[in-house]
């Protein structure tokens, strides 16, 4: 299936989504994808993470169909370091396909015309897309090349989860910025309805903006 197809079909569940990509679904008692081309999804799990879970395991099912993950780990060892890193390296690339199967670029392109680059745009889009804050966030800051952006979240007055793609001045454990801090560089804030959680969002301006 195209791109088209598979991303009209991932508003629906983990269920939905491997019948678009044309791979049997089923539960179990862990999350994985068979080398015979199907996947396992963890029965246990929160309804939502069921369906991340099945988006992440399709990616590895289609990878290894398609024979993608072979031939990154042969062209991307370019050096010694991702060599001995490339379980990891994979994972990434795969989580970066998962992001793309839960929150189709339709989802967000309508969501960042609303909202901006902003932190109520992490809370909208994991709303409408059905994920949770980290993936919205973390697709938000990877979903425009070029566009310096770090954003995270906080409980307690304090960040839990940070990530940028650049070098952000964000880290677990990090007390909330001061208020004329946050003002001074841009960051917006956002409180998580009936929740402690408040989403963060720093979007810098580029070379010559």
């Amino acid at each position: 299936p195209t791109v088209a197809v598979i991303q009209a079909h991932a508003f629906g569940g983990g269920l939905e989504l491997a019948a678009a990509c044309d791979i049997e679904y089923f539960e179990g008692g862990f999350s994985l994808a068979t080398r015979d081309g199907r996947i396992q999804v963890r029965r246990t799990a929160h309804p939502k993470q069921r369906r991340a879970d099945a988006a992440h395991e399709l990616v590895h099912a289609l990878g290894h169909r398609q024979g993608f993950e072979e031939k990154i780990r042969h062209y991307h060892a370019v050096s010694e370091e991702l060599t001995e890193n490339m379980d990891e390296h994979l994972e990434e690339i795969v989580d970066h396909g998962m992001d793309l199967l839960l929150m189709p670029d339709v989802l967000v392109k309508e969501v960042l015309e609303e909202h901006g680059l902003t932190a109520q745009a992490v809370w909208e889009l994991s709303e409408y897309g059905w994920a949770s804050l980290e993936l919205a966030l973390r697709r938000l800051v990877h979903f425009k090349e070029g566009i310096p952006c770090a954003g995270f979240l906080s409980k307690g007055n304090y960040v839990q989860f940070a990530i940028g793609n650049y070098y952000h001045p964000f880290y677990k454990g990090q007390r909330l910025p001061e208020p004329h801090i946050r003002e001074e560089s841009g960051i917006t804030l956002f409180s998580v309805p009936d929740s402690r959680v408040v989403i963060g969002f720093l979007e810098l301006p580029t070379n010559g903006a």
